[in-house]
């Protein structure tokens, strides 16, 4: 109900938000751009754009904080509640970085909170992420949740999402690799694609807590949010949201540039990165999972092995099935991993919650 409500608030003052100010700031990477609105009290997202398409659909606020009192009462401060206290830039050639540091004039919640924005050096992608900084000021306060980001995109886009897990297929034939195993509706934690424009964005959610969420629904929003509950005086420092978009016709290719910046970005910050990356692979296989539908699985199998890569969103330890046979993973009866039989085309993991798993692969001596 707590969550409903502050979408409500964030649609209410989206509203609000597209009648006042303009454009004051332009983050680009190459020919993708997201700009940044800072007027009359109210920080928003304006446009989302590449190639001069315009992939937002409206004008959306930059978050929404839950916080409560020492009595528990909850408020959600939105940027109407904050006042700018310093913009910093800093970078080159190698990308753009930009900071918005602002505190709250809202009675007894004087929180103060930092937007950090970066743009990849590919020129393809970028990046946001909050901090909450510690301030003793806000001795009674708790921090709740966050609400990084609440998108309103283009209808025109429809949600990429994997056929296998939204149309509640088994492990059986009905998964048709030539198909790409992709639909253009549901709910996806990949993108979106507009097949008229040939244009399509990726979203890529590096999540520090347990206890949250992101995906792109069927009201064409892109939604992200953590549970927190942290003292303010404590601090916070939230996930990363990437996104990023690219010429493209076809779910597959959309799918495949998501992953390549997942393996650059989020990889090498885990365990097992190193060997991975030393493996040089691009490309990788989408591997059917049946449930949950937020997980996913990704092959990157080289004659000389390679491996299985689980990326679970949620808060939940999961168990989770998928489908490794030849249709999606070429050769896998001479393959083998540590725990898991991928020569019988049926595979079974233990995921924790909001982790991603590597798994090896050995090719049969």
């Amino acid at each position: 109900m707590k969550r409903i409500i502050a979408v409500i608030i964030l649609a209410l003052f989206a509203a609000a938000a597209h009648c006042a100010g303009a454009e004051d700031w332009l983050l680009k990477s190459d020919k993708f751009s997201r700009s940044v609105s800072h007027s009359v009290g109210f920080l928003k997202t304006a446009k989302i754009t590449y190639d001069r398409y315009q992939m937002l659909g409206a004008a959306s606020p930059e978050f929404v904080i839950d916080v409560k009192n020492k009595d528990g009462d909850p408020v959600f401060l939105t940027p109407g509640d904050f006042k700018a206290l310093d913009v910093k830039d800093e970078g080159g050639e190698s990308g753009m970085k930009r900071t918005y540091t602002l505190v709250s004039h809202k009675d007894g919640y004087p929180i103060t909170v930092s937007l950090v924005y970066t743009s990849s050096p590919t020129g393809e992608y970028i990046t946001k992420h909050m901090n909450v900084i510690p301030t003793k000021k806000a001795a009674d306060v708790i921090v709740s949740g966050i609400t990084l980001e609440s998108l309103t995109m283009k209808p025109s886009l429809a949600q990429v999402a994997a056929a296998s897990i939204f149309d509640g297929i088994d492990l059986g034939e009905d998964i048709n690799p030539e198909n790409a195993p992709f639909v253009l509706r549901g709910v996806s934690y990949i993108g979106g694609l507009d097949l008229k424009a040939k244009k399509g964005f990726y979203f890529i959610y590096n999540t520090r807590t347990s206890k949250s969420r992101a995906f792109y629904n069927r009201r064409n929003e892109i939604m992200v949010w953590e549970d927190v509950n942290q003292p303010a005086t404590v601090g916070y420092t939230s996930g990363t949201v990437i996104i990023g978009a690219l010429e493209c016709d076809n779910p597959q290719a959309l799918y495949e540039r998501s992953r390549a910046v997942f393996a650059e970005t989020v990889l090498p910050r885990l365990t097992g990165a190193k060997e991975f990356k030393s493996l040089n692979l691009t490309k990788p296989r989408f591997v059917p999972v049946v449930e949950p539908v937020s997980v996913s699985c990704d092959a990157y199998i080289t004659e000389n092995g390679g491996y299985l890569v689980f990326f679970n969103p949620t808060g939940d330890t999961l168990t989770v099935h998928g489908v490794t046979d030849e249709r999606f993973i070429k050769n896998s009866k001479n393959l083998t991993a540590e725990g898991l039989d991928i020569a019988s085309g049926k595979i079974e993991a233990e995921l924790e919650p909001a982790s991603v798993k590597i798994i090896p692969v050995k090719v049969k001596e």
